[in-house]
């Protein structure tokens, strides 16, 4: 099975028209945690590669394998609440959903 790295281009766009529908930024992270398509950025070649934190609801998603919704981050998450940027962020909800294949985590 390819990995979503090698498929960056479709990620990138994929995350673009997600977030054009739902009005809000959309990143999408592989099983190793690199973070391929983010739609903040205007090109594909803006997306800089870079790890999820571990204690990311992205990857705690992702290990217990199921959709976690978050409202009022900044004031319910701990790694919002402990964030030294959360006055500058703009992300007030987080919906963190797994794609998984079988038992596999994609």
């Amino acid at each position: 099975m390819a990995g979503l790295m090698n498929m960056r281009q479709y990620v990138w766009m994929t995350a673009k028209v997600i977030s054009s529908v739902l009005h809000k930024e959309v990143v999408i992270c592989d099983a190793d945690a690199n973070i391929i398509g983010d739609s903040i950025y205007d090109s594909m070649e803006q997306v800089k590669i870079h790890k999820a934190s571990e204690e990311s609801i992205l990857i705690r998603a992702m290990n217990r394998k199921e959709i976690i919704r978050c409202y009022a981050v900044k004031s319910t998450v701990e790694t919002c609440i402990r964030c030294d940027k959360k006055e500058k962020c703009d992300i007030n909800s987080i919906i963190a959903y797994p794609i998984i294949n079988g038992e596999m985590v994609l």
